[in-house]
């Protein structure tokens, strides 16, 4: 089962992403996952090492929530990145856009 955890921490809100990130379970999430995000007091750090598969629409709320913050003046970092989703990320160039960290 796809699940966000929310922890604060470390002066940003951590989301803590598990399982199948398609087009079915974004839309279930969604919801959610905006409310993590507009709740945040800073920065934002999405840990998708729990990820095991993620489409188009799941990137494309991780570039929304970029966005989003950005205009806000807060960073958004995507933390312990799995194989696939790395794979996925280089596959569009966008391992270049997100800042990743360990």
């Amino acid at each position: 089962m796809e699940q966000i955890s929310v922890e604060d921490r470390d002066d940003a809100r951590w989301l803590v992403l598990t399982g199948e990130w398609d087009q079915t379970d974004v839309l279930h999430l969604k919801p959610e996952y905006d409310a993590a995000i507009d709740g945040a007091p800073g920065d934002v750090v999405a840990d998708v090492g729990g990820v095991t598969f993620i489409g188009t629409l799941g990137i494309g709320l991780l570039l929304t929530t970029r966005k989003k913050l950005f205009a806000k003046d807060a960073a958004f970092k995507l933390a312990n990145l799995p194989p696939t989703v790395l794979k996925s990320l280089q596959a569009m160039s966008l391992d270049e856009v997100f800042e990743i960290v360990p």
